[in-house]
């Protein structure tokens, strides 16, 4: 089956996930996988879509432009790559990271590489400033796969010293798995 990447950006407004999705829908696609969000006015989604057999990426991108110039929305189209292969791992166990502190720059990098030296992965990231003035709070929510063989305990007292040195406190959960 093939599938696809799009990208969709423009001014925030209700309905544009509707909108979208209506017309993925009337083309012939099929919703795999999505991320939406708002930010500072802006929406931003990104989608993986298996295509009807008889849909063309060439005539999805057709479709599509046509649809953007209306809603004056950014859309790009990228055939998805499958991997060649795939690994037999054992899963990661999910956690949430969260940093609340002092607004500074750097913070996202620092906790990402931490995490990065130690091969974990993060799968979705959420970084918000709460507050007004001199009162402005950074907050930032980590989503991220620990592979087994990392120690938790360890890790705790890496992303304390580094949560100290940042002046921002650093806390990790695991995620308890949801069975359907």
């Amino acid at each position: 089956m093939k599938k696809v990447m799009i990208t969709v950006l423009g001014a925030d407004r209700p309905g544009i996930v509707a909108d979208v999705t209506g017309v993925l829908l009337q083309a012939g696609c099929n919703l795999e996988d999505s991320s939406m969000t708002i930010l500072e006015g802006e929406f931003a989604m990104l989608v993986v879509v298996s295509l009807e057999a008889k849909l063309s990426v060439a005539a999805l991108k057709k479709c599509l432009a046509s649809f953007c110039k209306k809603s004056k929305l950014d859309m790009t189209v990228k055939p998805f790559q499958e991997p060649l292969c795939t690994l037999t791992v054992v899963p990661p166990k999910n956690y949430v990271i969260s940093v609340i502190g002092a607004d500074r720059p750097g913070i996202v990098h620092h906790v990402s590489k931490l995490l990065a030296s130690r091969e974990i992965n993060i799968t979705d990231v959420e970084t918000k400033k709460i507050g007004k003035g001199e009162r402005v709070v950074y907050a930032m929510i980590l989503e991220a796969g620990i592979p087994i063989n990392v120690p938790i305990p360890k890790l705790e007292e890496a992303l304390e010293e580094l949560g100290n040195k940042l002046s921002v406190e650093i806390t990790i959960k695991p995620i308890e798995s949801l069975t359907l």
